[in-house]
């Protein structure tokens, strides 16, 4: 109820502001500067009889007829001036009535179109609340991934002796777990074939082999897999590992564009925009 009776305020407020001009028009203003300038005349006439009247000009009774005259002057000066002034507001206020209604009625209308009405209060601390309890309760990639594989996909088509050295490029690492190229071949492979589940664990048999010596590029090689595989998804296990890297390199564009991409799809768009405006 506060939410409305502060619009209906505001609303009111600038109803008023917009149509100030009307009820102060230019018609209603000249009828007033009219009839003031004929009564100014018509007073400036009396005095000047009074004067004649004093050096003889005239006697007593043409002054009581010139008076009389500049009188009833006087009297249809002022009704003249009075229906001008109520037939320019007339207009005035009607055009005025109806623009005020034009305005808060189509303003209400856009609200109830493109608003939220009756959606509830949402606090800052509850919404960031919240968002804390979202990204605590995310699933885990694996989860994430089985999720994909039951939404239907565009495939890679390989011809019969493609698909062929594929198989035999897979049973070979396999064979040879600690054969550094092969697995980097595989991940680019599998990349290709857009099997990123694949592909992210090939790479991280890479960064296996290569131990203290992966180089930032391999890990957010790494990061770039696992998000593809969860369809843009920053699971928790991606999230640890960006973390890694930004410990030892705040300043990794790729993981701060990832950071910012998990804080964006749990509703913290505050810490999303710092990191992107960063990165940007």
């Amino acid at each position: 109820m506060l939410f409305w009776t502060i619009i209906g305020a505001l609303s009111g407020l600038v109803v008023l502001i917009t149509l100030r001009p009307l009820l102060r028009n230019a018609d209603l203003d000249g009828a007033k500067d009219a009839a003031s300038s004929d009564l100014a005349i018509y007073r400036d006439q009396l005095a000047e009889v009074d004067r004649d009247l004093d050096r003889g000009v005239l006697d007593q009774a043409e002054a009581e007829r010139t008076r009389t005259e500049i009188s009833r002057r006087i009297l249809a000066a002022d009704r003249a001036g009075t229906q001008a002034q109520a037939g320019a507001r007339r207009p005035s206020l009607a055009l005025a009535a109806a623009l005020g209604l034009v305005v808060i009625g189509g303003s209400g209308g856009l609200y109830w179109s493109l608003g939220a009405p009756g959606y509830g209060d949402l606090p800052r601390a509850v919404r960031i609340s919240e968002s804390e309890t979202m990204r605590a309760s995310r699933v885990s990639q694996t989860e994430m991934e089985a999720r994909i594989a039951e939404l239907p996909r565009v495939s890679v088509t390989l011809t019969e002796s493609e698909q062929a050295l594929v198989d035999r490029l897979r049973q070979v690492v396999a064979d040879n777990p600690d054969e550094l190229q092969g697995w980097r071949f595989l991940a680019n492979v599998e990349r290709d074939l857009q099997n990123f589940d694949a592909a992210a664990r090939a790479q991280s048999q890479v960064i296996r082999l290569t131990g203290d010596a992966t180089t930032p590029e391999e890990y957010i090689y790494l990061l770039d897999l696992m998000v593809a595989a969860t369809m843009g998804q920053v699971s928790p296990e991606a999230e640890q590992l960006l973390r890694s890297v930004l410990i030892a390199d705040d300043a990794n564009l790729p993981a701060r564009y990832y950071l910012g991409l998990l804080y964006a799809q749990t509703d913290r768009p505050d810490i999303a925009y710092r990191l992107w405006r960063d990165v940007v």
